[in-house]
């Protein structure tokens, strides 16, 4: 580890890091759309070296209330040790799609054949396929990347199997967009110290930091939905406001030149 902070702290001492990039420059990011044909929708997400998985199936679980209507599974880590962290992004995952009612249930929702409303279920799977440091923001960007993909099922005008998994061939020619009501845009911080704070942090660096900082915007309305510091390193009043202000310009310009939310109709 001391070789790794000397080696930081060279590049940290003129103002860039050790992978070429300024404190407050994200890495390339890319996404692979829709790669797995088995998944009603699925997305690849690149940062840097930082790769994640993400994959999406609508369920028809016969459920009348549009509560606890969305399940995320995030598989094992590469490294046993990084499990529990693991839960815990799944946790705030969970989390910030309840409270903040990013899907519009409605769009879930269908009447069967006797006139009773039901609303299907979302089973979403998240895989790690290669750790680089800041997991969080890639797994919240394939998760609404992927969202953002789905069309799903109308149910009104089709038997449904209400046992599990849906064939997707039965109901393509039927799928409506899924709607979402808000767009929540993640960016974190690692904190070296005061002076060093990096945007999209790699692995080495979140292991050098005495503290991280996440920030998740909705770009659809421009408020926040998350700030969370964590670790024991303090900054000024000036300093957070400076970096949340960073995060709501990172986060919208994310939004407007990102593919991910800017899809060309289907045909």
């Amino acid at each position: 580890m001391d070789l790794i902070r000397i080696n930081n702290e060279h590049f940290f001492a003129k103002k860039m890091r050790a992978d070429g990039r300024k404190f407050m420059e994200h890495r390339d990011f890319l996404a692979n759309m829709n790669p797995i044909d088995t998944a009603d929708s699925s997305n690849i997400i690149k940062l840097g070296d930082t790769t994640v998985l993400c994959g999406i199936k609508f369920m028809d679980e016969g459920k009348k209330s549009p509560e606890d209507l969305i399940d995320i599974v995030i598989l094992p880590y590469p490294l046993e040790e990084e499990m529990s962290d693991g839960q815990e992004i799944r946790r705030k995952l969970t989390k910030l799609l309840e409270d903040h009612q990013i899907v519009d249930n409605e769009s879930l929702a269908y009447t069967d054949s006797e006139g009773e409303k039901y609303y299907l279920s979302i089973s979403i799977e998240l895989d790690c396929l290669n750790g680089d440091g800041n997991i969080f923001d890639a797994f919240l960007l394939a998760l609404l990347g992927t969202l953002n993909l789905s069309h799903v099922p109308n149910l009104s005008l089709l038997n449904g199997d209400p046992s599990g998994f849906m064939d997707a061939s039965d109901y393509k020619s039927s799928r409506a967009k899924l709607k979402l009501l808000k767009c929540p845009i993640p960016v974190t911080f690692a904190i070296i110290r005061q002076d060093v704070i990096l945007l999209d942090p790699t692995r080495e660096e979140e292991q050098l930091a005495n503290g991280k900082i996440k920030v998740v915007f909705d770009t659809l309305t421009g408020t926040i939905m998350l700030v969370e510091k964590d670790g024991g390193q303090p900054l000024p009043e000036s300093t957070l406001i400076k970096l949340i202000s960073s995060a709501k310009a990172y986060s919208s310009k994310f939004y407007k030149t990102s593919d991910l939310f800017h899809l060309e109709p289907s045909t």
